[in-house]
């Protein structure tokens, strides 16, 4: 839905990067988080131990994504209107 008020060239070099860089990145993070977890969280210790470590790291987590996700509203929000008074 980003992609919609962007024009057609912009629109596609931009979903391609996104596609690409995303993706490798998007398996990357989460490697790393699984990765971390199971080093953190050793064989036979419960995971209840490692809450503190756990849970703020979800919370940075999710805070960064809804900050990302503001932000990206913002963008659309201005690209929508400036399309709409082009057109205008």
């Amino acid at each position: 839905m980003a992609y919609i008020p962007l024009d057609e060239d912009t629109r596609v070099k931009g979903q391609a990067a996104v596609e690409v860089i995303g993706g490798r990145a998007g398996k990357a993070g989460a490697s790393a988080i699984v990765w971390t977890l199971t080093n953190v969280v050793s064989a036979g210790s419960g995971i209840l131990k490692h809450l503190f470590t756990i849970i703020p790291l979800f919370f940075a987590i999710l805070i960064t994504w809804i900050a990302s996700v503001c932000k990206l509203s913002k963008k659309y929000e201005e690209k929508v209107e400036e399309r709409a008074k082009e057109i205008a």
